[in-house]
């Protein structure tokens, strides 16, 4: 063998070997995508509730049966969007009926009220640390507006009723978990600002009711937001 016959076998080993560590590489990087796929999180919408605020919803007295849809758009971030039916809250119904039974001699003890109304919420959410949205610990803005109207369902003169309005723009922080890509729990806290109205409407006049001495702090500016909800990611 010749020095040129030796540099040509050395020349084609080279490139046998090139190839071949090549395509190893190649494998190696796609089984690491495909492992990081498998075990990637894949739930970027969560729909949510709370059953509790069916007792006590946004507005004294009412019952709350909401539907919160939270959508991941990037890798820390997700926007919120939320709507609410107000109706009648269990406990007004159950005073209704003690105040009946406990008056039935007073035309006054048998009133039933009626209660409609709708919520609407949004909020944009920001995932801190190294996990994606939307799990883990988060904060942002959100803003709210729930208006319902109350009225007497004997009374035959349409309109008259109140109406309720609350408005809040609030600063919140919580935390997410999604187990298994699949049951979604999340808990949050917060401070805000908030603006409850209550307008008498009656005999075609409107009067603001300015007295809410009777639950404390309920006419203060200050909004303190504590919650959870429940639902499934997807």
């Amino acid at each position: 063998m010749n020095l040129w016959h030796f540099f040509f076998l050395i020349l084609c080993y080279s490139s046998v070997y090139a190839q071949t560590d090549s395509q190893q590489k190649a494998q190696k990087d796609s089984l690491k995508s495909l492992l990081k796929t498998r075990h990637s999180p894949k739930a970027l919408t969560v729909y949510k509730t709370n059953p509790f605020s069916i007792m006590w919803g946004p507005i004294p007295y009412t019952a709350e049966y909401k539907l919160i849809r939270e959508t991941a758009f990037s890798a820390h971030s997700s926007f919120v969007v939320g709507i609410s039916f107000l109706g009648k809250s269990p406990l007004l119904s159950q005073a209704e009926k003690s105040n009946a039974g406990s008056s039935l001699n007073n035309s006054q003890g048998n009133t039933k009220l009626k209660v409609r109304g709708w919520r609407f919420q949004m909020a944009y959410r920001y995932y801190l640390g190294k996990r994606k949205a939307p799990r883990g610990f988060w904060c942002g803005p959100q803003v709210s507006w729930a208006n319902v109207l109350i009225s007497d369902k004997s009374s035959t003169a349409a309109n008259d009723y109140l109406e309720a309005t609350h408005f809040n723009v609030n600063a919140l922080a919580g935390y997410q978990i999604i187990i298994r890509d699949k049951w979604a729990f999340d808990f949050f806290f917060g401070l805000g600002y908030k603006k409850n109205t209550w307008l008498e409407h009656y005999a075609g006049k409107v009067t603001v009711i300015r007295d809410f001495n009777d639950i404390p702090l309920y006419g203060s500016p200050v909004k303190v937001t504590m919650g959870t909800s429940f639902g499934m990611a997807f």
